[in-house]
């Protein structure tokens, strides 16, 4: 099903670059015409001004002093900002099936780098759609690029002069915790280090926040 909506996204995508392709070469194409007619005293009906009424606006923004017609560059910028936001969802859906096979993606794709920060920072952006299970799932694998990735995102966060509950909410909100327990002793020990390194007052070590926070 997953599959099915990423095809449709794509098509649609496409759909969309090509018919602002057209619409802009057509545009291109009647100002062309409007600025030869009008160099050539050409046939087409004027207004007291002596610009076709149609393409008036078009030609003035375009005509300069000299009677020259300035270069209307392509929007290549505009073509090339869909193409980025389509291969950014595709990586987005790619790593909510497979979190693995969406991390190689986004990396192929210049998205992120083999910086842990580059990774947090991108888990941290709800707007973007990531699925917050895959997100939790991926934080808590026992390996040393996942661990970096988790510490990454912990050691980001500022837990200064908050309540603990407080805290936890807000380090929750980023990821559902995954089901086993040992990937949740290794978020909630490093969240439980973070706390304390930002509040040393509170407890009196880190063991004493880690058990607290499983009573919250």
């Amino acid at each position: 099903h997953q599959e099915q909506e990423l095809k449709a996204l794509a098509l649609q995508a496409l759909v969309t670059l090509m018919g602002s392709i057209v619409d802009w070469a057509r545009r291109m194409t009647e100002e062309k015409e409007g600025l030869f007619n009008k160099s050539n005293g050409g046939d087409s009906i004027q207004d007291p001004d002596g610009i076709d009424s149609d393409d008036g606006d078009d030609i003035r923004s375009i005509a300069t002093s000299g009677g020259a017609s300035s270069v209307v560059p392509v929007p290549s910028n505009i073509v090339s900002q869909k193409q980025r936001k389509l291969e950014l969802q595709i990586g987005v859906n790619k790593f909510n099936m497979k979190p693995k096979r969406g991390i190689e993606y986004l990396k192929q794709n210049g998205f992120i780098s083999d910086n842990p920060m580059d990774m947090a920072e991108l888990f941290q952006k709800g707007d973007l759609g990531l699925d917050k299970t895959a997100i939790g799932d991926y934080l808590g694998e026992d390996k040393p690029f996942n661990k970096a990735i988790l510490y990454a995102l912990v050691d980001s966060r500022d837990f200064s002069g908050q309540e603990l509950a407080y805290s936890l909410r807000n380090f929750l909100a980023i990821f559902r915790l995954p089901g086993e327990a040992q990937k949740i002793d290794r978020m909630m020990e490093k969240f439980a280090e973070k706390y304390c390194q930002d509040n040393p007052d509170v407890f009196a070590n880190a063991d004493c926040a880690f058990v607290l926070s499983f009573s919250l």
